[in-house]
């Protein structure tokens, strides 16, 4: 008998695809008109099996959340009263002016918020002013333990340089308000999905041929989409029946969907060996390609971007057969797996 643990942290909820703005850059389609989102009745039952899995994070992103304000603040409040941190990402639409930040922000912060993510680059700039997120981090200056980050996305031809000389006040507040203590930057590269995929030049995409080995270091959180499917990671796939899928948050139990990720093969795989080993046991074993994926002529934007463009070719199934017959000849990954289990014995 196969036993697995695949730990989890953190649940992340991309509670809506509606977005007030339509980014040039959105893997997931996100826009004004699209009307997608989970059933908020159901992500607070979810919630409450939480602290029964040692599950003590999760995440409320989109489209953008804040869009439904009301519920956003229930769904909060709620994970505070069960000692679970709630992390928010927003594009900062709300900020337009000093009054109207600290009344939405306090509110928040009244209700648990303790990490706020604001999303900011080249793209975002188009539709959201500098100012709303100055006016949002001299807020959460006010806040001693609420925790700030500042996302950016770039491209080849926009750099974290360019970014940073065009909104140097963002960085001129962090050093004049003391925001260091709390604040963190995090950027990454545009991916080629979705809407990025389809409508940005290929040039602006920055490309490696293939990534080497590793193991995946983003796994720990399973994702609930606006549509109700859930996977593995934040991978920004809609598709059925591949080895990221989890299961239906709309019909599945929420014990079912984390004993889904927990004795997965597949994050087991992934965590320990990485991606790009997994894609050669997959050429090895010539796992029949199933379905179409987004990809760039010349290469990857990086091992997220290789992961979900190589592995999501393949049938759930397939994928999961394919690992099966590896780990039954392993014997150094059977006595990781068995060495996991006595680690964590009390939530097995």
């Amino acid at each position: 008998m196969i036993e697995i643990f695949n730990p989890i942290n953190c649940v992340e909820f991309v509670y809506t695809q509606k977005c007030n703005i339509r980014c040039a850059h959105c893997i997931i389609n996100c826009s004004p008109e699209a009307e997608l989102k989970l059933d908020l009745n159901r992500v607070l039952l979810f919630l409450k099996e939480l602290p029964e899995f040692k599950i003590k994070e999760i995440g409320i992103t989109g489209g953008e959340s804040l869009l439904f304000f009301d519920e956003v603040i229930e769904i909060i409040s709620a994970a505070k009263n069960l000692g679970i941190k709630p992390k928010l990402i927003s594009n900062g639409f709300w900020a337009s002016t000093p009054e109207k930040t600290e009344e939405i922000l306090s509110k928040l912060y009244s209700a648990g918020l303790r990490a706020l993510n604001i999303s900011s680059d080249h793209f975002h700039s188009k539709f959201i002013p500098e100012q709303n997120v100055l006016n949002i981090m001299r807020a959460v200056k006010k806040k001693k333990d609420l925790d700030f980050s500042l996302r950016t996305c770039i491209t080849n031809d926009y750099s974290l340089l360019d970014f940073m000389a065009d909104h140097k006040d963002y960085f001129d507040e962090i050093k004049e308000k003391n925001l260091r203590k709390n604040f963190s930057f995090f950027f990454q590269f545009i991916v080629p999905q979705g809407r990025a995929f389809a409508n940005l030049s290929k040039e602006k995409f920055p490309v490696i041929k293939e990534p080497s080995g590793g193991a995946c270091r983003f796994l720990g959180l399973f994702t609930v989409n606006y549509n109700s499917k859930c996977f593995i990671c934040c991978n920004g796939l809609n598709k059925s029946d591949v080895a990221f899928e989890l299961g239906d948050f709309s019909s599945d139990s929420f014990e079912e969907l984390v004993k889904a990720y927990r004795k997965s093969l597949f994050v087991f795989y992934l965590r320990v060996k990485g991606p790009y080993y997994v894609n050669k046991l997959a050429e090895k074993h010539n796992l029949r390609k199933v379905y179409k994926t987004e990809k760039l002529a010349k290469g990857y934007t990086g091992m997220c971007n290789y992961c979900v463009a190589t592995l999501a070719q393949y049938a759930k199934k397939d994928m999961e057969n394919m690992l099966l017959q590896e780990f039954e000849k392993d014997r150094k990954m059977q006595k990781l797996a068995k060495k996991e289990i006595r680690k964590n014995k009390k939530d097995v």
